[in-house]
This record gives structure tokens, C-alpha cells and sequence, in this order.
């Protein structure tokens, strides 16, 4: 049995108009670029056919509709692409709203009591080769506070907090 096998409980994904745009139109104009380049051979269509195809790539993730990215059961919260973390392991569970110019987002904040490598039962930050460029829904702070960008997810931010620390009550003891 895998690692991912394993984990059944409450799982959000990302939502259905998250990332398609952003893919979509990036892979396209990369595409374009890449046909101008060998029609005309224009060295500057391959970088910027470079460059478009590169953000395709990194936001795929977006694109997968059905892939669990977060979520969390008896064994712990689990975090696409960092793994399961203990119960016992998160101090305090919150959501924090910060503004990028104008624009207010939300990232859930999972504060440890213990550092990362202590605190996971199953580490998955050992990507495949092809996952390393793209992108992942968690940054680590430092050793002790895991910050994951809600925007891309498609569920309600205090629903979410709400049934995390739910859960954390219920199966930290």
C-alpha cells in the first residue's frame, strides 16, 4: 500500500476556474511562437516561446480538476507535494489575508510544534524530476510555520478552517 493510499478523509482540489486560463493561454501563444520561429526563424519567437511554454508547464497542476491537493484525515493534515502531518505536530491551525497591491488573498497557516522532518509521518518533498518545476500549493516559512495560497482551491476559506480545527480537537488526543 502507497503512501497515498492510505489517507481518506475530507480532500479539496483546485477549482474549476482556477488555472485554465492561465494555462491554456500560455501554452497557446508558446505554441504560436514555436510555429513563427520555424516558419521565420526568428530567434526571439523561440525565447518567448520558451518562456510561455515554461508558465504552461508550471501551472499545470491548475488544470487537474480531480487531483486532491489538500486535505486531512485521522493520520493528519495532508499538503500536495509535502506530505501527511501529524496531528500532534500542528500548534495552531489559522487563515491570514494579505494584499498583493490591491488584491486581498488567503493563505492557510499551519504553525508546528515540532520542525518539519520531526513533524511529518509521510514526507513527499522529493518530487519526480518532472514535478520540480511546477507548481505547489505550499511555501515553508521556516522550520516551523507551513503557509498554503487558498486562492487556487474551491471551497469556502472558513468552511476549511473550520473543519480543520474540528478535526485537529477530535484527533489530536
Amino acid at each position: 500500500m502507497s503512501d497515498r493510499e492510505f489517507f481518506d478523509g475530507f480532500t479539496v482540489c483546485y477549482g474549476s476556474d482556477r488555472g485554465d486560463f492561465r494555462f491554456f493561454v500560455s501554452a497557446l501563444i508558446g505554441s504560436v511562437s514555436v510555429i513563427v520561429f520555424f516558419v521565420a526563424g526568428q530567434p526571439l519567437a523561440l525565447a518567448v516561446a520558451l518562456l510561455f511554454l515554461g508558465s504552461a508547464y508550471y501551472h499545470f497542476p491548475l488544470v487537474e480538476k480531480k487531483v486532491p491537493r489538500l486535505g486531512a484525515s485521522q493520520y493528519g493534515i495532508f499538503v500536495d507535494g509535502f506530505g501527511i502531518i501529524d496531528w500532534r505536530a500542528v500548534a495552531d491551525i489559522e487563515i491570514r489575508t494579505y494584499a498583493v497591491r490591491s488584491i486581498e488573498n488567503k493563505e492557510l497557516v499551519i504553525e508546528l510544534n515540532r520542525d518539519v522532518d520531526a513533524a511529518l509521518i509521510s514526507d513527499w518533498r522529493k518530487l519526480p524530476i518532472y514535478r520540480l518545476l511546477m507548481k505547489l500549493p505550499w511555501r515553508l516559512r521556516d522550520e516551523r510555520v507551513l503557509s498554503v495560497q487558498l486562492e487556487p482551491f474551491s471551497i469556502n476559506k472558513d468552511k476549511l478552517l473550520e473543519t480543520l480545527q474540528r478535526m485537529r480537537s477530535f484527533y489530536r488526543n
